[in-house]
């Protein structure tokens, strides 16, 4: 091939084109050069456009779907505020604000664990490791490059239009509006169950603290009602030495054994005093303990919300991402026509000495 494309530069020239005998390159010997190789670089290039055509043919394709989010409205927290109302009024805090899970969404779907745990969950990453027949190590490396084709990020970096753009990519335009959706219901259904767990350790905390609380609230009113007994016991002992039998009118009862109601008085008030449960003589206990029964009454089951709002829900993608083929096959033309032109060219510059 190459020797007829050398025998073809015997070819007449076009005319008023001649070739330049000085040792100096100028442009026209240049393009008299090109030209008698025209055929050598139409070769090239057509090489190179039909390897651009076959990759951009049989290339992988990359389809995304996005949608755009922003703060949830009230409606979209109305499930989850009908049990924070009750819950509150029954004594538990903690629930989060819209905005904090708002933030939170954003933050759990850009985690990589959670993008490596739901892909490697998901019957179209098995499919396709299955079919591509990769071992351990290869599937960790596809699993990584995959997870980055799932993102969370602002819609304008400066902050001047509102909004989270959030998109998932997949081989066909189906899978990856599937995908994005499915991924959507996986972090909103994790942050459901985060929220359960972090309250119910917040019951908990609480429970602790009024139990806690209830014991020694108890402890010091027993020994507070042991106290009360013995002093009555010594008032009576006092008052019945002194011959007071009723109770004394007028009479300054300030002292620490007074005997003012008289010894048939401290005589009731002693039996009182026996037969009184700790609870009774300590209103506050009963309190904390309604208090801990409202607490456990709490139930935390069904907490449903969606943490965003959208501006723009997520749709099948009218065009995919990778290949572009019309510009594969044009960077694949101009490539292989300039080095078409790379190779006539230096070809030329070595055989110039020869020629000389």
């Amino acid at each position: 091939m190459n020797k007829q494309v050398l025998d073809n530069s015997d070819n007449k020239l076009p005319q008023g084109w001649q070739a330049s005998t000085g040792d100096e390159i100028d442009l026209r010997e240049l393009a008299l050069v090109l030209w008698r190789q025209k055929v050598l670089i139409l070769i090239v290039t057509v090489l190179f456009a039909v390897v651009g055509v076959g990759y951009a043919l049989t290339a992988s394709e990359q389809w995304s779907s996005k949608a755009v989010i922003t703060v949830p409205k009230p409606e979209d927290l109305l499930p989850m505020r009908k049990i924070v109302v009750q819950a509150e009024v029954l004594g538990l805090k903690g629930f989060p604000s819209g905005k904090s899970l708002y933030q939170e969404f954003v933050q759990e779907f850009n985690a990589y664990e959670n993008r490596r745990d739901y892909l490697k969950a998901s019957p179209l990453f098995a499919e396709h490791a299955k079919a591509l027949e990769l071992d351990d190590k290869a599937r960790r490396r596809w699993l990584r490059d995959w997870a980055k084709l799932v993102s969370a990020a602002p819609v304008d970096k400066k902050g001047e239009v509102p909004g989270i753009e959030i998109s998932f990519s997949a081989p066909t335009a189906e899978d990856s509006l599937a995908m994005l959706e499915g991924y959507i219901d996986y972090i909103i259904k994790l942050q459901q169950q985060r929220m359960v767990h972090r309250l119910s350790e917040e019951r908990n905390l609480q429970l602790e603290g009024i139990s806690t609380r209830y014991l020694l609230m108890q402890e010091d009113a027993k020994r507070a009602l042991r106290q009360d007994i013995s002093e009555t016991e010594l008032a009576n002992s006092i008052a019945k030495a002194a011959g007071v039998s009723a109770p004394l009118e007028n009479y300054n009862s300030r002292e620490r054994f007074s005997i003012s109601l008289g010894a048939k008085g401290l005589d009731e008030r002693l039996a009182l005093l026996k037969s009184l449960d700790v609870e009774l003589y300590k209103p506050e206990l009963p309190r904390l303990k309604v208090q801990m029964a409202r607490l456990k009454q709490v139930s935390l089951e069904g907490i449903s919300f969606r943490p965003f709002s959208y501006l723009d829900s997520p749709d099948e993608p009218m065009s995919r991402d990778k290949p572009k083929r019309p510009l594969i096959v044009v960077l694949a033309t101009l490539l292989g026509g300039i080095l078409g032109v790379g190779i006539v060219l230096v070809r030329h510059a070595f055989r110039r000495p020869e020629q000389a």
